[in-house]
């Protein structure tokens, strides 16, 4: 079983065994809740497994508002409130940066999760 929360510096996440693995985002990719059971988004640094809420990220027959989110990297779009497939997946954060601290600050693990 996955942890609800994986820690991701640039791709570093850490297993309920203490070890680190690193995601290149082709990797992550495949956690869509299509290419794996499992959906994780990482935002601001961090993975989250969001597995349990396929209703919001989940990829199915009827598929969750959110769903372009899963298998990605999220600070852009989640920061400017964009699900534009363009900003999806996006690193560059350069010009946003301001935006991204401050939802780091204000948002909750669990409320990325909900």
């Amino acid at each position: 079983a996955h942890p609800s929360l994986v820690s991701f510096s640039r791709g570093q996440r850490h297993d309920n065994d203490g070890s680190a693995r690193v995601f290149r985002p082709v990797e992550l990719a495949r956690f869509d809740g299509v290419s794996s059971k499992e959906i994780y988004i990482s935002f601001c640094g961090k993975v989250y497994d969001v597995t349990g809420r396929p209703d919001l990220y989940g990829k199915g027959p009827k598929p969750g508002p959110y769903h372009i989110l899963a298998g990605h990297e999220c600070s852009r779009s989640l920061s400017t409130m964009s699900l534009d497939p363009l900003d999806v997946g996006r690193d560059d954060l350069e010009d946003i940066g301001f935006l991204t601290t401050k939802l780091q600050k204000v948002m909750t693990e669990a409320e990325v999760r909900r």
